[in-house]
């Protein structure tokens, strides 16, 4: 499955590692804010290949991920 992270980017779900609220990553070296866009962002997105900032707050994209989740394991378990 994968989840949208807001503008055009999606990422595969079984790549995600971590979801933060970006106010716990301002002062850390997780992201260089010199080259982040200018919309305002919510929460950072690290996977395996990137860390990737995000528009949707982190709750939110926590939330889309437990309804993934639960769809495959009822998809899985209807088979």
């Amino acid at each position: 499955m994968y989840i949208h992270l807001g503008g055009n980017r999606i990422v595969r779900t079984k790549d995600i590692i971590a979801i933060l609220n970006i106010e716990s990553t301002l002062n850390s070296s997780l992201l260089n804010t010199k080259e982040l866009s200018q919309e305002e962002l919510r929460s950072v997105v690290i996977t395996k290949n990137e860390t990737l900032g995000s528009t949707i707050s982190s709750l939110t994209l926590l939330k889309r991920l437990e309804q993934d989740s639960w769809y495959e394991w009822t998809i899985k378990d209807g088979e």
